[in-house]
């Protein structure tokens, strides 16, 4: 199974979870850390929570801001623990990742982040398309 552990400044990550719970209320392998909250010591909340996840399980650890302290802090615990880490979470992203069962690997995740990029849209951009194109017709 993969683990998928999102770690934000703040309370951004009980934002997520309650997300993922809106679509899937029993989620078993979503694990939150948000980030200076409750202690200054981001590092050891990471290792607590990778420490009692099972070995054969894939992790992958999702930031908010690629090269914020929670990112850079994660970085550093990449080679120890062989976790794969995203910065710039996103709904779409964090949604596909925890419903995929199979192993997500390097080549699935880099897709994956392709395709959630894709999901954010300047709307208004996009309405004035389909006006001009309507005003052709």
């Amino acid at each position: 199974m993969n683990q998928i552990i999102v770690a934000t400044h703040t309370t951004l990550a009980t934002g997520f979870e309650a997300f993922v719970k809106f679509f899937m209320p029993d989620v078993a392998n979503l694990h939150i850390i948000n980030a200076y909250v409750d202690t200054p010591e981001f590092e050891n909340q990471l290792r607590g929570v990778l420490d009692t996840l099972p070995a054969e399980d894939g992790v992958i650890v999702l930031t908010d801001i690629a090269g914020g302290s929670v990112n850079q802090k994660a970085a550093l615990l990449m080679g120890e623990y062989g976790f794969k880490l995203v910065a710039g979470i996103n709904a779409s992203l964090l949604l596909e990742l925890v419903c995929r069962t199979d192993p997500i690997s390097d080549k699935d995740l880099a897709a994956a982040v392709e395709q959630a990029r894709g999901q954010m849209v300047f709307m208004n951009a996009l309405a004035l398309d389909d006006i001009d194109d309507s005003d052709e017709l």
